[in-house]
């Protein structure tokens, strides 16, 4: 299932985990005879899987060498507060973003909001099984993957960090038909610049933005792309992408 991250949360969760430790994080090795636990995975584990298995709830597959190939890797295990019931949605999806979220920038090596809005990186999060569920397994598996174009790319052994410049692997780039892919396939646009803008993301104030910011960080003032990101507070962030050749 994929997330959407909570920014505030996220930059306040994470330093706070950063000085506190991962206590709130289980691993499959604390799993032992816990029924809880049955099926989980490690983070760091990783999984090959499609863009429709990430997209649905049920963990699909078992996990993979990382050194093979593969799509996902797992960031953290999280587990359901004891007051929590699968079914009560809501609650589930709030303990997803305060364990998930803040895992998935420990593992890219940066909180930096606008060079993940360049990245092709895409976070998930996955539920056991049905069978587990019913055994009584309250963990989640939190993913990170990179997206490209309609399906899933094959990742490096090695997942590269979050930084202003980003390797074509991983770095977001946009095709002729308008969908995000990596740089490292066919493209038609390059995202070159994002920034923060205070106030509410309509088409209009993200027009004025972009209007007045992206000429200078695109090598085409005449022919560019813009997009947008509403995130938590009053502010969105927007992206600049220069026309290619490749």
């Amino acid at each position: 299932m994929h997330r959407t991250l909570r920014t505030l949360r996220v930059l306040a969760a994470a330093a706070a985990l950063a000085l506190a430790g991962t206590a709130s994080i289980a691993t499959a090795a604390d799993a032992g005879e816990d029924s809880s636990m049955a099926g989980a995975p490690a983070v760091r584990d990783c999984y090959d899987l499609t863009l429709k298995q990430v997209g649905g709830y049920d963990t699909p597959s078992e996990t993979v060498p990382c050194r093979s190939h593969h799509t996902a890797v797992v960031s953290a295990v999280g587990t359901l507060p004891g007051s929590v019931e699968w079914s009560d949605t809501d609650a589930v999806a709030d303990a997803v973003d305060r364990q998930c979220d803040p895992s998935y920038f420990r593992l890219l090596g940066s909180s930096n909001l606008l060079w993940y809005y360049r990245s092709a990186y895409s976070t998930w999060w996955l539920a056991p099984d049905e069978a587990d569920r019913d055994g009584g397994a309250r963990w989640f598996s939190c993913l990170v993957a990179v997206t490209e174009d309609t399906r899933l790319a094959a990742l490096p052994t090695r997942l590269p960090r979050l930084t202003a410049q980003l390797p074509n692997v991983v770095a977001k780039c946009v095709t002729r038909t308008y969908h995000t892919t990596t740089c490292a396939a066919r493209h038609a646009y390059r995202s070159t610049w994002a920034f923060y803008v205070r106030g509410t993301a309509t088409d209009a104030s993200v027009k004025r933005a972009a209007d007045r910011v992206c000429p200078r960080h695109v090598a085409t003032s005449k022919t560019w792309l813009r997009s947008s990101w509403d995130i938590d507070g009053p502010r969105f962030i927007v992206g600049c992408y220069t026309k290619t050749a490749h």
